[in-house]
């Protein structure tokens, strides 16, 4: 077994608020769908201390907020967890790649552990423990930024293509 690139190497909660909903409709509890509509997930990434041999560290700040309407029956509780956690990444990226990687990886990690934080706090609830959706952190590409990288694979390809075909003529005549 070979170690991730990337390892969270702490996290601790920084606040928590847990409220039952004392509306919430029990003929509803088998179906408690909470959505990452009703979510709201807020993070950031900064890096922490001094890059060396051994790798980077990163600080991750996220904050998960479950609100309720008033008079709403369909959600069991109103939640406002903040956490931390600490990130290390081994050097294995380029500079520029490891940003990106981490900027979409450590907030995935941290947020796998709010997910259990949050299933065990509102376990010990009077309504079935809330499980919230997995979710990811990837920053989509700008448009432009795919179209260059299409067209640059198709000449790549094209270059490729006529190479292997000038290879293959060769070694049809050197067997002749």
């Amino acid at each position: 077994m070979k170690p991730a690139p990337l390892q969270l190497i702490d996290y601790f909660i920084t606040a928590l608020h847990l409220e039952a909903n004392p509306v919430f409709d029990r003929a509803n509890e088998n179906q408690i769908a909470i959505t990452l509509d009703t979510l709201h997930v807020d993070h950031q990434v900064v890096q922490d201390g001094v890059t060396d041999d051994e790798g980077s560290h990163w600080l991750v700040k996220m904050r998960i907020k479950q609100d309720l309407n008033d008079g709403e029956t369909g959600v069991p509780y109103r939640f406002d967890l903040e956490l931390q956690g600490r990130v290390m990444a081994f050097p294995v990226f380029k500079e520029a790649r490891l940003k990106e990687v981490v900027a979409a990886n450590a907030p995935a990690m941290l947020f796998g552990a709010a997910r259990e934080i949050i299933r065990a706090a509102t376990g010990r609830g009077p309504f079935p423990p809330v499980i919230i959706p997995s979710t990811h952190f990837l920053e989509p590409k700008p448009p432009g930024e795919k179209a260059l990288k299409k067209k640059s694979a198709k000449k790549t390809g094209k270059k490729k293509t006529a190479k292997k075909a000038g290879q293959k003529k060769a070694a049809r005549k050197a067997k002749k």
